[in-house]
């Protein structure tokens, strides 16, 4: 595992470079430890955390700015950014002000807390959830709660070392994910993403967070 880019002194920011088997793993040990259950989102889980019941296009509402999340804007204020590895720190867009190392002066960030007050839910880092991917899964599900699809209903690995895995599902957009390129429809709350060669994969822009069962 690494967060920071793997350097000391950045345990704030998002892990990644690790695999779903390991983010399962330690939400696994984070219960053992502290008695109560830890998790990966489903992929509905995320979604709702995301965007509320009001259907917005991002957590904070409906316009995106590179002072809402990480991501390449092309602002012209983006090289002020003093980053790792691209990352910016957990809730790092709150709505205050930062100094940066790499430039004079600070800007505001604006605030991307979701409804439910989840930080960081476009941009920075992809996140992994729990769900096997299928593109068709939610023309079909059930309308409460759907937990993904079954082993036997999921999309394969087609070729390569890892042929046979399911392809792995992942939400939220990354920091270089660009608005000429893509749009932006990454960073949507509804997007859908997938790791192609699958749940073993570990990779610089992919990192997870728990959710807690509250019985």
């Amino acid at each position: 595992m690494s967060s920071g880019g793997g350097i000391l002194g950045n345990e704030n920011f998002p892990v990644v470079g690790v695999n779903l088997y390991e983010a399962n793993a330690y939400c696994k040990w984070l219960s053992e430890k502290t008695g109560v259950p830890y998790r990966l989102p489903t992929e509905a889980e995320w979604e709702k955390a995301a965007r509320g019941t009001d259907q917005r296009r991002y957590p904070w509402g409906n316009y995106i700015g590179r002072r809402y999340a990480n991501y390449i804007s092309g602002d012209p204020f983006e090289n002020k950014l003093s980053v790792i590895g691209g990352l910016t720190p957990v809730g790092y867009y709150n709505g205050n002000s930062y100094e940066y190392r790499n430039a004079s002066g600070s800007f505001t960030t604006y605030n991307n807390a979701s409804p439910y007050g989840a930080y960081d839910m476009a941009g920075n880092v992809w996140e992994w959830v729990s769900d096997r991917w299928d593109p068709n899964y939610y023309a079909r599900s059930p309308i409460d709660n759907p937990t993904g699809p079954a082993p036997g209903d999921s999309i394969n690995v087609s070729r390569g070392p890892r042929y046979g895995d399911y392809i792995a599902s992942i939400r939220g957009g990354f920091w270089v994910d660009n608005q000429g390129i893509m749009n932006m429809n990454s960073l949507r709350s509804a997007a859908r993403g997938m790791i192609f060669s699958g749940p073993r994969n570990r990779s610089f822009h992919v990192g997870f967070r728990c959710v807690r069962e509250i019985k």
